[in-house]
């Protein structure tokens, strides 16, 4: 999680993935506010820690799994 990435300790960098993150969650926000006259929503899913390649095995769900919960 984005709260979560300074603690973090992993065989690759975190910072751009950080970044990046924060920076789609803060455009999903002002393309909400901007939109919503217009009566469109923006919409940004974040599934949290899921068991990929990269988030390796201490994922907590699989992906799988947390698609079922949409």
């Amino acid at each position: 999680s984005l709260e979560l990435a300074p603690t973090m300790v992993t065989p690759f960098p975190t910072a751009l993935y950080s970044i990046s993150k924060a920076a789609l969650n803060m455009l999903t926000r002002k393309l909400a506010l901007e939109w919503k006259e217009d009566r469109i929503r923006a919409t940004v899913f974040c599934p949290g820690w899921v068991k990929t390649d990269m988030g390796t095995e201490a994922g907590v769900l699989t992906a799988q799994h947390r698609r079922s919960d949409l």
